[in-house]
């Protein structure tokens, strides 16, 4: 395989640089419940055990080297060559998948992040590594 430029993947969502508030970590009215119903059954001692995992974790240390807002040329050449491994990924499923299954391939986003983004199912940090 040759890498050759030819641009940003349209499956490509570059949120590195987007400002994002996070709303605490709440439990919900539902999670409270439910910890007041265990506390009830389990005793006072249930909230000194969850109370670590419910409180928010730290926002990570911000990466200052490229000024906010821009990437270094660096990154962006590995932002060029992820998009172009994406697209040939995605061209190489669509034309595998409906041969070997008869099922047509879907494709997907990749998402470019720095510390942390709004997801489908919560809040996704860089912390935590790839994600799907």
């Amino acid at each position: 395989m040759r890498w050759t430029r030819k641009g940003r993947s349209r499956n490509l969502e570059d949120r590195r640089f987007q400002t994002s508030r996070r709303r605490g970590a709440g439990v919900g009215l539902g999670g409270m419940l439910l910890l007041l119903i265990l506390s009830f059954f389990l005793g006072p001692e249930v909230m000194q055990i969850l109370g670590p995992a419910l409180s928010a974790p730290a926002p990570p240390a911000t990466d200052r080297s490229a000024p906010a807002g821009r990437a270094s040329p660096e990154e962006e050449e590995l932002v060029d060559f992820m998009s172009f491994i994406l697209d040939d990924i995605q061209a190489t499923w669509a034309q595998v998948l409906p041969s070997a299954s008869g099922t047509a391939y879907q494709e997907t986003q990749l998402v470019l992040f720095r510390d942390a983004t709004p997801t489908a199912c919560g809040y996704g940090q860089s912390a935590t590594g790839p994600f799907y």
